[in-house]
């Protein structure tokens, strides 16, 4: 049985996935260059939040009311995002923007997908990165003697101070290059991470997640910055298409990643590959020559 139902269940999906996408360029399309940093910043910020208040919200609903409630609920929050929709203005033209947009279509050509690199590099460890923690941390938790269970109450705090870091990366420019910052942010998160991966100990586990999500927006929002400079405009859309479609295949791998290692024991299965994350983000530290300022 295809768990997906009709193709044309498929087409929705992917048509919502793509949508996020798709507002992204637009933002980038229409920011002042000073206000790119800080609006993108936002941006990420907004979501991590949405992320961490929307499943206590819909527990809440049904909790003390219906499931109904909770559907009914999303359907409302859905159309009211549907019309503000109405209002968002139209991408500036400059000459390239609206056949360059249609010439591009979806995919990204040879020369751009080059151009793209640093950046899908860093979307693709970054999604493994996300993964390894999402997986390795229940079985870390229960090989320490604490409940698995709290393994939410620990990515809800992850989130927390994610919105935090969020924030306050969008408050100033930051030395560096772009894509520099984001490997070094990636970096920073797995190193934070460590210490979880490494001491047996649910305090330190528990500080060393909390704190870990000190970076995670930062890095996404420094990711987006990277390829929105390293692509033209024309190819935005396709190019933040393709930055969420490398997280979510590395997010896929982190899951082999530490099925694999956890017969070596559940530490093991979280310390290599954070180790893996940081020499990569490391690499792609380095100067190259397909990145730019």
């Amino acid at each position: 049985m295809d768990d997906w139902g009709p193709s044309s269940e498929r087409g929705r999906v992917v048509g919502v996935a793509r949508l996020g996408q798709q507002l992204r360029a637009l933002l980038a399309r229409t920011m002042n260059p000073p206000l790119l940093h800080p609006a993108m910043s936002l941006d990420t910020t907004l979501l991590e939040l949405a992320w961490t208040v929307a499943p206590v919200g819909v527990s809440v609903l049904v909790a003390v009311g219906d499931p109904r409630l909770a559907v009914a609920t999303m359907a409302v929050l859905a159309a009211a995002a549907a019309l503000a929709s109405l209002r968002l203005p139209a991408a500036p033209s400059d000459g390239d923007g609206a056949d360059g947009a249609r010439r591009s279509g979806l995919a990204l050509g040879p020369v751009l997908l080059r151009a793209a690199l640093p950046s899908l590099a860093l979307a693709l460890v970054g999604g493994f990165a996300g993964g390894v923690l999402d997986t390795a941390v229940p079985p870390v938790l229960d090989a320490s003697g604490s409940p698995a269970s709290l393994a939410g109450v620990l990515f809800t705090g992850y989130s927390i101070t994610s919105v935090v870091g969020g924030l306050i990366y969008g408050l100033r420019h930051w030395p560096g290059r772009i894509h520099r910052q984001a490997a070094a942010l990636l970096a920073a998160l797995c190193l934070v991470l460590l210490p979880a991966a490494l001491v047996p100990s649910l305090p330190v586990i528990a500080v060393s997640i909390v704190a870990a999500g000190l970076f995670a927006a930062p890095q996404l929002t420094a990711r987006s910055l990277t390829l929105q400079r390293d692509l033209p405009e024309s190819a935005w859309s396709a190019g933040f298409s393709a930055l969420y479609a490398a997280n979510g295949a590395g997010y896929g791998l982190a899951g082999f990643a530490v099925a694999a290692l956890l017969p070596l024991g559940a530490h093991f299965a979280f310390a290599v590959p954070l180790a893996v994350c940081i020499a990569a983000a490391v690499v792609v530290f380095l100067p190259s020559g397909t990145a730019r300022s």
